[in-house]
């Protein structure tokens, strides 16, 4: 994903960072917690660049990070999500 947003100028670089961030949250805490941390990172985001409807962009993007992560036991399986 990180290659996709550094060739494409339309994308914006602060999805893959929302991502993470989410992913990280939920593999430490829990998937609320995750959900939460996706939430505030998307309205930050969308408070700073000025663009109301990015919210939604980050909010998807850093929900499918926490979900992609929520069942993760073992390093491995973090790997394959």
């Amino acid at each position: 994903m990180a290659s996709q947003v550094a060739a494409n100028d339309s994308i914006t670089p602060l999805l893959v960072p929302i991502a993470l961030s989410a992913m990280l949250a939920t593999v430490l805490f829990d998937v609320e917690i995750g959900l939460l941390v996706s939430l505030l990172g998307a309205a930050i985001c969308s408070n700073l660049l000025g663009s109301l409807p990015l919210m939604l962009v980050y909010l998807i993007v850093g929900i499918l990070g926490a979900f992609s992560v929520h069942r993760v036991l073992r390093r491995s399986d973090f790997y394959l999500s």
